[in-house]
């Protein structure tokens, strides 16, 4: 009996520091499938950039507050799913996302610009003489 009464708080506080642990993981586990090339590649600039500034909340969060209750660590739970959610939608976004396309006839020299996932490439000729009668475009290549 009094072995039951000593270990249950131990147990609760075992119990709560995994929890952090777990958070703290899951926000960095997060973060670097956000940061591999195929994924990096589905959110702009300053997509990525919301999400990364997220993340790091939640890790200093969990450094900040090593002694949170369960209760506040289940609601940066919660945190790390909606953050989940806002990445799919980032994407799904994107992927639906017009492409506009513009030419300068220049006199000198003559681009192909091009707005993807709202930022913007031009697309410069070698020799800028001539404009191609054919662009086409694909996930990952833009050819002129």
């Amino acid at each position: 009996m009094l072995y039951s009464r000593i270990s249950s708080p131990i147990e609760r506080e075992i119990d709560r520091r995994q929890m952090l642990m777990e958070l703290a993981n899951q926000a960095a586990t997060f973060w670097k499938s956000v940061e591999r090339a195929e994924c990096s590649k589905k959110l702009s600039q300053k997509q990525r950039e919301q999400i990364e500034a997220k993340i790091q909340d939640i890790t200093h969060w969990c450094s900040e507050n090593k002694n949170a209750p369960k209760s506040v660590i289940i609601l940066k739970q919660h945190d790390i799913k909606e953050l989940h959610e806002e990445y799919q939608k980032f994407v799904n976004e994107n992927e639906n996302e017009p492409v506009f396309v513009g030419i300068d006839f220049g006199t000198a020299n003559c681009c192909i610009s091009v707005i993807v996932n709202k930022e913007f490439k031009t697309i410069e000729i070698e020799d800028g003489c001539r404009i191609p009668s054919v662009v086409t475009f694909s996930k990952p290549i833009l050819i002129g």
